[in-house]
């Protein structure tokens, strides 16, 4: 999608200093809300705060959430819950440095981590070399046909269960093991009333779970799909 797709009068700012612009209408008044959201209410948009962090070489030319292939070069990021397309503005709260970017991917599923970005925009924040920094969103444009009136949800996901342990860091330690061996696909440890299950993903699309499901029977990984919600 290129951005004059975004929108007819959209024009995105790709990097910078300073405050953020207003780049779409000034009566755009987009509803940013759930989990680990802190909303500053102004004239056009509310806003998040966290850690951006970013993701490169061992996910380029991978598929992402959204079918695309993952470009480390490019202006995208990953989002666990906007809706894919949106366009963000993300400024680095330490330096003042802001870029636009596009999300077409699902993440980062790491602590209180709210976006992950490409290795160029990384850089255009200054970021990259240390990995992460405190960071504001703020949404500059949802996709086409998206009513912002009803609010963000957490997307109905699903995963791919491989393993359970009681103890924590076994499951740690697993789920890096697999990590190493299989770098193409996303796999996090989540804990389920005192244990602590090793899955890949979360997908949107149980299809795509089912794809890396097969896959890792293939490669004699036993496992099953189920639901996701964080």
């Amino acid at each position: 999608m290129s951005p004059m797709e975004a929108g007819n009068d959209f024009v995105p700012d790709f990097g910078g200093d300073g405050a953020d612009s207003a780049s779409a209408e000034e009566d755009f008044t987009p509803s940013f809300g759930g989990s680990g959201s802190q909303k500053s209410v102004g004239k056009m948009t509310e806003q998040m705060v966290g850690v951006g962090s970013w993701y490169g070489p061992g996910f380029h030319g991978k598929e992402t959430a959204n079918g695309e292939k993952y470009n480390q070069r490019g202006m995208t990021a990953a989002h666990k819950i906007l809706p894919m397309d949106t366009w963000v503005r993300v400024t680095n709260q330490e330096n003042g440095k802001s870029v636009v970017v596009r999300i077409n991917d699902r993440g980062p599923y790491v602590d209180d981590r709210i976006i992950d970005l490409t290795e160029t925009a990384a850089k255009k924040l200054g970021y990259a070399d240390q990995g992460t920094a405190n960071v504001k969103l703020t949404v500059v444009r949802y996709p086409k046909g998206y009513d912002a009136s009803k609010g963000l949800t957490p997307y109905k996901q699903v995963v791919v269960q491989v393993a359970v342990f009681k103890d924590q860091d076994k499951a740690r330690s697993f789920k890096r093991s697999l990590a190493s061996r299989y770098g193409g696909i996303p796999f996090l440890v989540d804990p389920k009333e005192g244990s602590f299950h090793v899955v890949a993903g979360p997908f949107e699309e149980r299809e795509q779970a089912g794809r890396v499901s097969s896959s890792l029977k293939g490669e004699g990984v036993n496992n099953f799909v189920r639901s996701f919600r964080k």
